[in-house]
């Protein structure tokens, strides 16, 4: 303090600075009061996002729970179709060696098939031959109760010298030894057509005896099966034969 100021003077000096202090201090707090309104305001929206930024982080958290939890399934998804994977890969393998073995097996019937064919072929062909055979013999077993003299005489006139040369008082065995000795010296196709058109021939000159006398007398009984029991005419065809051939044996 200046000592040459007086008290008065000095006192209101130092109320006006202090006035001026305090109108200073005023605009201070005012300022001040706003830069903390405005700090709050600004807290305010920080706490605002960091409460968001909080949620997201928490639905975050939780995406990233779902992702693992989902991760997890994949990875056993993945491993379930990765075993699928091996299983369907054994069992299209097993298919595989299954078909080719079919395939083998199928070639092997069709061969065996084929091999069927040629056998039945074969077989047919013997049977066809037995049945031709069979036929002969039933022809010969049909006639044979309708044979007459003149019947006989007429199919050995037409079988050459040899038939004729033999004579009607001779047994049925050496006209079949005759017969046989003629088979042997012409080839064996010709003699056994010539039987068959001999057999023929005495089925058709006898067929209106045979009507004559009534019913088939023999009854063929399936092949090479028994005989059923002679009619009337076996035995006028028995007489005619033991006319020309002489009595034979039952079993001849």
């Amino acid at each position: 303090m200046n000592p040459s100021m007086n008290i008065g003077d000095g006192g209101l000096v130092r109320r006006n600075s202090i006035r001026h202090q305090f109108a200073a201090l005023e605009r201070d707090k005012d300022a001040f009061q706003k830069e903390m309104d405005k700090a709050e305001r600004e807290r305010r929206s920080i706490e605002g996002v960091l409460r968001e930024l909080k949620v997201k982080q928490r639905t975050l958290t939780q995406q990233k729970h779902a992702a693992k939890e989902t991760l997890g399934g994949v990875s056993k998804k993945s491993a379930f179709l990765n075993h699928e994977k091996r299983r369907l890969g054994r069992i299209m393998n097993n298919e595989t060696k299954a078909l080719k073995d079919c395939a083998k097996h199928y070639q092997m019937l069709k061969d065996e098939i084929a091999k069927d064919q040629e056998n039945f072929v074969t077989d047919a062909d013997k049977l066809s031959d037995e049945y031709a055979k069979c036929l002969e013999l039933k022809t010969a077993i049909l006639a044979r109760p309708y044979l007459s003299v003149k019947s006989v005489q007429d199919v050995a006139a037409k079988n050459g010298s040899l038939w004729s040369a033999v004579p009607s008082s001779h047994s049925f065995n050496m006209l079949s030894d005759a017969n046989g000795r003629l088979v042997r010296e012409e080839q064996a196709h010709t003699a056994a057509k010539q039987r068959l058109d001999t057999l023929q021939s005495i089925a058709n000159k006898h067929m209106p005896t045979m009507t004559e006398w009534g019913p088939a007398n023999v009854e063929w009984n399936g092949e090479m099966g028994e005989e059923s029991p002679p009619g009337p005419g076996a035995a006028v065809g028995r007489a005619n034969l033991d006319a020309f051939y002489g009595s034979q044996p039952d079993d001849c």
